[in-house]
């Protein structure tokens, strides 16, 4: 008596592979270093600045103020996280729970987290205004406005709202617009 049998694969050993793939994969979120958006120079020096400086060290300063004290932490990055954890984790194992039923892919999954965070941070940047700004600093925005000269610097002054003036966060808003997210997928 001669027995066959046939082992059909519907979709198992992928699903098994993005499993793993999943749990071995994630997403840098912010201004991760080999993005392009985080080694973008400012156009203006800081006072006492040799060199210009990145969106990413721009960030770093931001986030955990200057040694010396002269540029004290307005941390955005981490009081996100503080205050959104438990929705980011909620989404995190949501996303995961797609991954594992075939509903999506890790790479999908990983970016739509990584867009969710980004703009969660973005707008953690919109409502920071403590601390607020020195009057020296105030004063030299409000000299950009008397110093525009151009028809199009004046027609980008116009749409500044007032409160930008006085936004610690947001002077020319590289800072908010570069962050960013990249999804590492590693095979597990």
């Amino acid at each position: 008596m001669k027995v066959e049998f046939t082992d059909r694969d519907k979709g198992w050993n992928k699903l098994k592979g993005e499993v793993k793939k999943a749990g071995a994969s994630y997403t840098e979120i912010g201004y991760p270093a080999d993005a392009k958006e985080s080694k973008k120079k400012y156009k203006k020096k800081y006072k006492g600045q040799k060199k210009q400086m990145t969106t990413l060290e721009v960030a770093i300063i931001q986030e955990f103020g200057t040694s010396d004290g002269r540029v004290p932490s307005r941390s955005f990055i981490r009081s996100y996280f503080d205050k959104d954890n438990e929705r980011i984790s909620k989404l995190g194992k949501n996303l995961y729970s797609n991954v594992i039923s075939g509903e999506t892919s890790t790479k999908i999954a990983l970016g739509l987290l990584g867009e969710y965070v980004k703009s969660g941070i973005q707008k953690q940047i919109d409502d920071t205004y403590t601390p607020a700004l020195a009057p020296s600093t105030i004063k030299a925005r409000m000299k950009k406005v008397e110093k525009a000269h151009t028809k199009a610097e004046m027609i980008e002054i116009r749409k500044m709202p007032v409160s930008k003036a006085i936004h610690p966060l947001i002077d020319s808003g590289q800072m908010r617009n570069s962050i960013t997210h990249k999804e590492i997928i590693k095979r597990g």
